[in-house]
């Protein structure tokens, strides 16, 4: 095992990353091109991702996997099978999987290790659950679609744990979700431009990608924003990286206002209240950064969404969204009070609940959808799940003392919790592609709690 480095400024390893970055884009381009023309040609597009996962196996780059794993996201739909979506993340996600299990029969040895057991148990009893009660719902189907979703993040996670094997990846990773991150908002703000929201003529909500709509869009930058504010208080990074990484910082809370999301905008002011509340106990060294984030927030009000947002959140009890939100909670209750054990079914919330325009829709509440669909059981044990997160990730907080690791801890911890947060009036954590980045999020703080005591060795005799 090659020794444990101080990480004091980004990787650069960028010809890798590019080349593969490269490849993913022209197969991407192509391959979904030729489904959305010919639909019979999955054959070439099964060639393809087979293809890519060669050339990740033969440069033994897994690690870069993922990244393009979180970049076909931005890919969508390829194809729909009997009213099912099909997306080009499942195909990536089916190219990981041969390639770790290549990788495990060229070693001769079967992957086992787990380097957080108790959350997969838990999601599995989880599944197993949901599965059993979802027999006797009112549309099997969907129900499956849901545990299909759930159970994606599970593998996202399993494969996460073979593929980070080194305590030099985690930056990588935080980075990756960076690069992730500014992709994902020069595309909100180029849609945005072509709907006419950046001219000044009056911001008009409806941000709408292939994949999501606006707030469920808004619960990644959420995710994003405190992570990209703990870097910059990284001691390490000099004043390049600190003026870039507030570019970056800005650039995301732009895109978080685009999307017209007055709940993300609100979760993501709170997992930012918990990174200010630590750095003002640190007055003398952290001045300048309050000061930047001061400039920040007066940039962010000049947004053309800003006035629609926050004119929404002062007329809060006067939003339809309010009152149907309240309507959808009311009648999740009496689901689930219907369905006390297991609940109404993964995905069959919708057949109990109609609001006021007699749609059907979610319970736009974590808490209360677990109740209607998985009932007190599926509380109890995907409500496990979290607080085992959370223990890790504010364990992390407490224990290590590497700065540079220490920023990437509070960061996935406020991210988290900002996640948690918009969940209680969106559906967002059930997204599918929210389940792969969530369980990626999660996987880095697994990975450090499992290597705090190499971390902290690692900067011994390195003080401020």
């Amino acid at each position: 095992m090659k020794p444990l480095t101080l990480i004091t400024a980004p990787p650069s390893g960028l010809p890798s990353l590019g080349f593969a970055i490269l490849v993913f884009c022209v197969l991407e381009a192509g391959a979904v091109l030729l489904i959305s023309l010919y639909p019979a040609s999955l054959v070439v597009l099964a060639a393809s991702v087979t293809l890519l996962a060669l050339i990740l196996l033969a440069s033994r780059e897994l690690l870069y996997g993922l990244l393009i794993l979180l970049i076909s996201i931005f890919a969508g739909k390829i194809h729909f099978f009997n009213q099912a979506p099909v997306f080009y993340l499942d195909v990536i996600l089916c190219a990981l999987v041969f390639c770790l299990l290549i990788r495990s029969l060229l070693r001769d040895h079967f992957i086992c290790h787990l380097s957080s057991p108790g959350i997969v148990l838990l999601l599995v009893l989880f599944l197993i659950h949901g599965f059993v009660f979802l027999l006797g719902s009112k549309n099997f189907f969907w129900g499956l679609l849901a545990i299909r979703y759930i159970g994606s993040g599970l593998l996202v996670f399993l494969i996460f744990d073979q593929i980070v094997t080194h305590i030099d990846d985690i930056p990588k990773l935080i980075y990756f979700f960076v690069f992730w991150g500014i992709l994902f908002s020069l595309i909100i703000l180029v849609t945005s431009m072509s709907e006419g929201n950046l001219q000044g003529e009056g911001f008009q909500k409806g941000l709408y990608l292939t994949w999501g709509r606006s707030n469920y869009l808004a619960t990644f930058l959420v995710a994003l924003l405190p992570l990209v504010f703990a870097l910059m208080d990284i001691r390490s990074y000099g004043l390049f990286w600190k003026a870039t990484l507030t570019g970056i910082f800005i650039l995301f809370l732009a895109a978080l206002f685009l999307t017209g999301s007055r709940g993300g905008v609100l979760a993501a002011g709170f997992s930012l209240w918990i990174l200010l509340v630590r750095l003002v106990r640190h007055k003398t060294r952290r001045l300048s950064i309050l000061i930047s984030v001061s400039i920040i927030s007066a940039i962010a009000l000049l947004s053309p969404a800003a006035d629609y947002i926050f004119r929404g959140i002062g007329d809060m009890d006067k939003q339809i969204t309010v009152v149907t939100r309240i309507i959808n909670w009311t009648q999740s209750w009496k689901a689930f009070l219907s369905h006390p054990l297991g609940g109404v079914g993964f995905g069959n919330l919708g057949y109990y609940i109609r609001n006021i325009f007699e749609k059907e829709t979610s319970a736009h509440n974590i808490v209360l959808s677990l109740l209607g669909e998985t009932g007190i059981i599926g509380l109890v044990l995907y409500g496990a799940v979290l607080i085992h997160i959370l223990r890790v990730q504010h364990r992390n907080c407490r224990l290590i003392r590497n700065d540079v690791h220490l920023q990437f801890a509070w960061g996935t911890f406020a991210g988290t919790l900002g996640i948690l947060f918009h969940s209680l009036v969106e559906p967002s954590l059930w997204g599918y592609q929210m389940q792969v980045f969530f369980w990626l999020l999660v996987g880095i703080s697994v990975k450090q709690s499992r290597w705090i005591s190499q971390i902290n060795s690692a900067s011994r005799g390195s003080g401020p």
